[in-house]
């Protein structure tokens, strides 16, 4: 457990201290597809189309692809009112993969760029992106997820900011000592030579690509300049549902892409079995910890694991039945909240996929 959350993390950290990623070329504007998916969108789409006109990028360079993944609503009547926009429509669900495969196979140009409808990008974004592109090692590239300041600030708020903040620091240094494991699925850059067909039903296409590109031998970088903006879900339920969804993602991923486990084939195995595998591994060790502890706080001889164990249930208590004044303690126990709370939805994701095979239909 130490490992997972604090000993990888720190050990990559330090690694990247002594390394940095390749110079960007802002001079380097290839033309660009910008491919998004949608389902029911109507609420969404015409902000998202706003947005994309609003980009820092020659308008001559862009083609814009939309897919609508069966959608019953006037998601691709509004799109059609755009002339310059290339409209793909299936009238059935197909799922993300099988409507990202129908945009590539239509792309006309050199990058892929692929977004969700929902964030807003920023507008130098793409020329931020592309511009790592130029170093021919280099194969994709990863946006950077921003949350928007909010005053509508919940425990849910709380944890999902703070783990992306986390997330995002691993992120940053497996970047810089070689390749990330897995993109910003709402804004990431790749050469259209490189992008693999997505195995129909795949959940976690911004991982399935990253890692393909780099089994390739490319490499996959993280950029911190490409922002997109977001908002927190106050929401438990949608969160939950959100965390889950990726979780069981991350079985399947595992379950249809069997090379990714072998250190012979996999050319970062190490980053991504201390990233992506020990973590789904982690509700099962914490439960094997506390467990043991509770044994040892009963039989063991001595104060310390009794004391030790009067803590743990103190700060339990504390984390979902009460506050604290003492900068100290509450600081832990908001810690200790978002770290059960993800090791909570990461067992719920476990079952998710063993039960529930249509998973991959976002709804």
């Amino acid at each position: 457990m130490a490992y997972i959350y604090i000993g990888y993390p720190s050990t990559i950290y330090l690694l990247s201290k002594i390394k940095s990623n390749p110079a960007k070329n802002y001079e380097f504007q290839p033309s660009i597809s910008i491919i998004i998916s949608v389902y029911n969108e109507e609420k969404l789409i015409q902000n998202k189309i706003d947005n994309l006109k609003s980009l820092n990028y020659p308008d001559d360079l862009i083609e814009v692809i939309i897919v609508t993944d069966g959608s019953n609503d006037s998601t691709a009547s509004i799109v059609r009112k755009n002339s310059t926009i290339k409209l793909i429509e299936s009238y059935e669900r197909l799922g993300k993969a099988e409507c990202v495969n129908r945009a590539v196979a239509a792309a006309h140009n050199d990058v892929l760029i692929l977004m969700d409808v929902r964030q807003t990008v920023e507008t130098n974004a793409i020329n931020e992106l592309v511009s790592n592109l130029s170093s021919d090692d280099v194969g994709a590239v990863s946006g950077e997820l921003v949350y928007r300041e909010s005053s509508d600030i919940n425990q849910t708020t709380e944890n999902a900011s703070f783990y992306w903040k986390y997330e995002k620091m691993i992120r940053k240094a497996e970047s810089i000592i070689g390749s990330v494991q897995g993109v910003t699925g709402a804004l990431y850059a790749i050469k259209k030579e490189l992008m693999p067909e997505i195995k129909k039903g795949t959940i976690l296409d911004d991982v399935y690509v990253p890692m393909t590109v780099i089994k390739k031998g490319y490499r996959v970088l993280f950029e911190p300049e490409a922002i997109i903006y977001d908002d927190a879900s106050v929401d438990e339920s949608v969160e939950r549902k959100r965390k889950i969804r990726t979780i069981a993602g991350n079985y399947q991923l595992m379950s249809m892409n069997k090379w990714l486990l072998s250190p012979f084939i996999n050319p970062t195995f190490f980053q991504f079995f201390s990233h992506k595998v020990l973590r789904l591994m982690s509700p099962f060790f914490l439960a094997i910890t506390l467990l043991t502890l509770v044994y040892l706080g009963v039989f063991a001889s001595g104060v310390f694991y009794k004391l030790l164990l009067l803590f743990v249930v103190f700060v339990f208590v504390f984390t979902y039945m009460g506050s604290i004044n003492i900068k100290f303690l509450s600081k832990i126990i908001k810690i200790n909240h978002a770290f059960l709370q993800l090791n909570y939805y990461a067992l719920l994701g476990c079952i998710e996929y063993v039960r529930n095979k249509d998973i991959y239909l976002w709804k």
